[in-house]
């Protein structure tokens, strides 16, 4: 369990993550609907992600990071 700090701080590096996915696939001229199917997640976990709203697996991250033809420490960073 997080600390009220910690779990804050989660919260932003979410919102970072998602904000760094949108980018990329608007960059890439893409839908959600597109993105999501290519990496094998539903869509509405994909807006979610995007939206930092939903916590994102090293292997979903890892598969974005190479779909869109980026690193992973770009996204997160």
């Amino acid at each position: 369990m997080l600390t009220a700090e910690e779990e804050k701080e989660f919260r932003k590096l979410l919102k970072r993550i998602g904000r760094n996915i949108r980018k990329a696939r608007l960059n890439k001229q893409e839908k959600q609907s597109q993105m999501s199917e290519r990496i094998g997640i539903n869509l509405k976990s994909y807006q979610r992600l995007e939206y930092g709203d939903f916590a994102i697996s090293t292997r979903n991250l890892f598969r974005i990071a190479n779909r869109m033809g980026v690193s992973v420490e770009q996204l997160v960073s």
